[in-house]
């Protein structure tokens, strides 16, 4: 009986501990949440967490979380703990893994894959910005990296001992891509099994596809970054299938396959009638010089509303109809159908107004100059997050540019508030390059949480009273119709 009771007590104690107590990580993650973004807090939460933290992994999350609350301090105590203990490959690493200089950390890298060759960070940290370089170097038509026989070595060093690791594979992917040695390329990419890593590389990735004609390979990862994307509810089901045949679509007219688009509507009708592969279809008929079919088509898409008035007329690839007869009668019959449904899109783009108060921010300008929203209370105020690598923005910014010079009413702010930039300068060029009218700000990294957006373009238009009012994310066409409506309701005010 005594026996019994000591096995229900000790059964009892580790349901406990299951139940009622989480690891130090989940406690420390979940006191982070808490603190709903509280600077103060979240520094007084990393402080009492800090001793009970010893692995690479906890340390890592941590000090993420330290460096957007306080970075300063965040690199204060990791350069100490550095110090303290030289020989420590984890403290070595978590110094480097932050430092703003990319040779320190590639330096650092082989330092510590040469030091300790067990630890598996040392050669991710090398791993990772040896393949951002590499990338880099294609895009700029840099010279060769200095020393790079002896990263690459340290890299397959690592991949001996950590022979399905994402980023060590990724980097060597790049490598022998970049060395015009698809066998291997593709031997390293395909031992890939993280998908933020396939994600983060898929452009790169896709050029290697076309490049190569290897459509196994799309087949092969695309269905995964579907899936992963329906995970993480970002993808319906639904239509998950139908990007899946739109891109597929996509390779084929990359890799010049007419007569293999051709057979799969000839197979599946269907596809005509979906808008995501209604596109490929019109360039068949383009290709195939089909003209008649293709007005045929373009009617009967104006009609069920799949296309309107300013899509045909922005669209380049109906620039071989434009001297067709039937041509301008499709253009008048979409111009008259757009200008009589003016209307509803007024309605709608004005239905739904917001009425969150506009955080206040006070952020520099090109020269330096500190800029604050409160300056601004009284007038309309259109905000334009963006970043220089964001292929959206670069088609939101010359629209919004062109609303400001066409149409804009008097009185109206706008500033273009750069953000998630990996370096300032590029977006001061960009803004020269194009004479932009907006007024060019600089966000800092808490902007973005404050305004409750993880996208970008993201646009907003701020009431006279300092109230979001109207927002819209993602560039559309529809952009500088819905500035119209949004900025002259409310200078009405």
């Amino acid at each position: 009986m005594a026996r019994y009771g000591m096995l229900l007590f000790l059964l009892i104690f580790v349901s406990t501990l299951s139940l009622g107590f989480g690891s130090p990580i989940d406690d420390f993650n979940e006191s982070i949440s808490k603190a709903e973004g509280d600077a103060t807090a979240i520094t007084a939460i990393i402080q009492e967490y800090l001793p009970q933290l010893k692995t690479v992994e906890e340390l890592r999350e941590l000090q993420n979380v330290w460096q957007q609350a306080d970075p300063s301090g965040a690199n204060a105590y990791f350069l100490q703990a550095a110090s303290k203990d030289p020989q420590s490959p984890i403290y070595q690493y978590l110094l480097l893994r932050f430092d703003e200089n990319q040779d320190t950390q590639l330096q650092g890298g082989v330092k510590l894959c040469k030091q300790s060759p067990e630890f598996y960070w040392g050669y991710r940290l090398l791993a990772v910005n040896l393949a951002e370089v590499l990338l880099q170097s294609e895009k700029d038509n840099l010279e060769p990296l200095s020393g790079k026989d002896e990263m690459f070595g340290l890299v397959e060093q690592g991949l001996k001992r950590f022979p399905d690791d994402a980023y060590l594979n990724i980097c060597q992917f790049h490598h022998y891509r970049l060395a015009k040695d698809p066998a291997k390329a593709a031997a390293y990419l395909m031992k890939v099994g993280d998908i933020t890593a396939i994600n983060s590389n898929w452009n790169q990735i896709m050029d290697f596809i076309v490049a190569n004609k290897r459509s196994d390979i799309f087949e092969y990862f695309f269905p995964k970054l579907l899936s992963d994307a329906v995970s993480k509810g970002q993808l319906d089901v639904e239509r998950s299938d139908e990007v899946y045949r739109s891109q597929w679509l996509s390779l084929q007219e990359k890799l010049d396959n007419w007569d293999v688009i051709a057979t799969v509507f000839e197979n599946d009708t269907s596809l005509m009638e979906s808008p995501a592969c209604a596109e490929y279809y019109e360039k068949l008929l383009i290709h195939e010089g089909k003209f008649a079919e293709l007005l045929d088509y373009l009617n009967v898409r104006l009609d069920k509303d799949d296309i309107n008035f300013n899509d045909i007329k922005n669209e380049s690839l109906y620039e071989p109809m434009h001297k067709e007869t039937r041509w301008q009668t499709l253009m008048a019959k979409a111009e008259l159908k757009w200008q009589a449904e003016e209307p509803k899109r007024k309605a709608e783009a004005l239905q739904d107004r917001i009425g969150k108060v506009a955080p206040l921010w006070e952020l520099p300008n090109a020269k330096e100059e500190l800029i604050k929203l409160s300056d601004y209370k009284g007038q309309v105020v259109v905000l334009d997050f963006w970043a220089t690598w964001c292929s959206p923005c670069r088609m939101a910014m010359p629209a919004l540019d062109a609303w400001m010079k066409a149409k804009m009413p008097v009185n109206v702010k706008v500033f273009s508030i750069n953000v998630w930039e990996n370096a300032v300068d590029k977006a001061k060029q960009y803004f020269i390059d194009n004479n932009f009218n907006m007024t060019l700000l600089f966000g800092d990294d808490n902007i973005s949480k404050e305004y409750g957006f993880n996208g970008i373009p993201y646009i907003c238009v701020i009431d006279k009273q300092g109230k979001i009012a109207y927002a819209q994310n993602g560039y559309s066409e529809t952009l500088e119709d819905n500035l119209s409506y949004w900025t002259e309701a409310l200078c009405k005010e």
